[in-house]
């Protein structure tokens, strides 16, 4: 190698070492400059989906503008209807060259693919990556006693539980009912009765009043109810414990018959997916702009303050947990038919 040669190639290693981006590279930026890159939301302004959405859209601008090599405008819009079909289906209709992501509701979605007859596949989106997901557990009211799921079995089989829900026929009434199915087949009884309120802080409440004895939900979103002292987590369905109670055992570690079922079953998880036809450029440039935007210590400082915590997954992994959440919702079809008809 010539001593020109030898520079060149030292110039070069310096330029990678240093992060720089080369002009042609930014050139390779798939998304011409004068494109919006839209992150709607298939909720109403100010709810949980909402405020992750646009917790996210600055550090995604940033990530992508600095993939770009010059500014890059994304947006969030809220597009809401029919419990975030109308979202969904927009999406799925949209053409290759839209520049749109929807952040997914596994629970609602998967309800209305197998039993509502939604017009969109959920195996055919393109999947970019998890902003976080929720560990689901069982929440019982104190003064019951009840601190596992045995326990909790055991006081089942003297009286049915009353579980609250957030409405009758609700991801969370149709996940509880799941949980029963998947213990019943794994040849265990967990007798239930239910009431219906009007959303998780309806429940909560009945709970402080000692009216509901039960609720499947959020961990981290009912947390308040433990550290106030009038409920317990008494499982948790996942595969670690979660950091909000880690005092609270899983399903795996209390050897529940079904827990990794029950655990895919009810997992919640926000996902931002793509059109069916985004081109595979498109794809893998968001994919590493929400790797980046997500590890970003911005945004994990910003989502700490908030409440909001950041877990990121992959496209990969993304698409796999969906999957196994949609193909129990398909095995216990029936049951879902029939209750949401009941409603």
């Amino acid at each position: 190698m010539n001593g020109i040669a030898s520079r060149l190639l030292g110039a070069g290693l310096l330029l990678l070492m240093s992060g720089t981006v080369w002009p042609s590279a930014a050139a390779e930026f798939p998304f011409a400059k004068d494109e919006t890159i839209e992150l709607i939301v298939p909720y109403r302004p100010g709810g949980g989906y909402d405020r992750v959405t646009r917790l996210v859209q600055p550090a995604l601008a940033k990530a992508l503008s600095e993939q770009a090599g010059h500014e890059v405008t994304v947006v969030v819009e809220n597009k809401t209807g029919a419990g975030g079909r109308v979202a969904y289906e927009y999406l799925y209709g949209s053409p290759a060259e839209a520049a749109r992501l929807v952040l997914l509701d596994n629970q609602a979605a998967g309800l209305q693919q197998v039993a509502l007859g939604a017009a969109f596949d959920l195996a055919k989106f393109t999947y970019i990556g998890r902003v976080n997901n929720s560990k689901t557990a069982i929440q019982v009211r104190a003064d019951l006693g009840i601190d596992s799921m045995q326990a909790l079995i055991e006081r089942a089989r003297q009286k049915p539980i009353l579980f609250g829900t957030a409405g009758a026929g609700s991801s969370g009434h149709i996940a509880t009912l799941i949980v029963q199915a998947i213990l019943k087949d794994h040849g265990v009884e967990l007798p239930m009765d239910f009431v219906h309120f009007n959303g998780s802080k309806e429940v909560l409440a009945s709970m402080r009043r000692g009216e509901a004895e039960a609720f499947l939900g959020s961990v981290s979103s009912t947390i308040s109810a433990v550290r106030e002292g009038y409920a317990v987590n008494c499982v948790v369905f996942d595969e670690a414990r979660s950091r909000f109670d880690p005092e609270a055992p899983t399903a795996l570690e209390q050897e529940v018959p079904g827990a990794q079922i029950i655990t895919d079953s009810t997992r919640t998880s926000r996902i931002f997916i793509a059109p069916p036809t985004m081109t595979a450029p498109r794809a893998q440039s968001l994919r590493e702009g929400l790797n980046a935007a997500l590890h970003s210590r911005a945004l994990l400082d910003a989502a700490e303050t908030a409440r909001l915590p950041i877990v990121y997954g992959s496209a990969e992994a993304s698409k796999k947990a969906v999957m196994r959440h949609s193909a129990t919702l398909s095995k216990y079809e029936t049951l879902v038919r029939e209750t949401l008809a009941g409603q």
